[in-house]
C-alpha cells in the first residue's frame, strides 16, 4: 500500500525558465549570469544562496559586489524569482484532496 508521495517542485509543480531570471540578473549588473545560473546547478553565490550557506541578506552583499551598486532584497528577490515562470494550481489542488490519504513532500535541488 502506498503511504508517502513525493513530488520534485520545479517543473512539476511550477514551470521554471532560467532565462527570465538570466535576464534579471543582467539588468541590475550581473555580467555573464549565465556562468553562475542555469537550470540544474547554481555557482558562487547563487549556489551559496539556494544551498543555504549564506542569508538573502548576505546574497545582496554579494549581487551588490558583482553589480558595483547596492542592490535591495527585493530587487534580488524579483530577479531569483524570474526562475519560476508558473504555478501548476490545479495539480496544488489536486494535492489537497491526497492530503488526508498519503504523507506528501515536495524536493527541489
Amino acid at each position: 500500500m502506498i503511504k508517502d508521495i513525493v513530488f520534485d517542485f520545479g517543473g512539476v509543480l511550477t514551470t521554471i525558465d532560467p532565462n527570465v531570471a538570466l535576464k534579471r540578473f543582467a539588468a541590475l549588473g550581473v555580467e555573464n549570469p549565465g556562468e553562475m545560473i542555469n537550470s540544474y546547478c547554481q555557482k558562487g553565490a547563487f549556489f551559496a544562496l539556494e544551498n543555504g550557506d549564506i542569508t538573502a541578506v548576505e546574497f545582496c552583499h554579494e549581487l551588490s559586489a558583482m553589480c558595483g551598486r547596492e542592490i535591495t532584497i527585493e530587487e534580488a528577490k524579483h530577479a531569483w524569482m524570474g526562475f519560476i515562470v508558473d504555478v501548476h494550481t490545479t495539480l496544488l489542488e489536486y494535492l489537497q484532496t491526497l492530503r488526508g490519504k498519503y504523507r506528501l513532500s515536495v524536493l527541489s535541488n
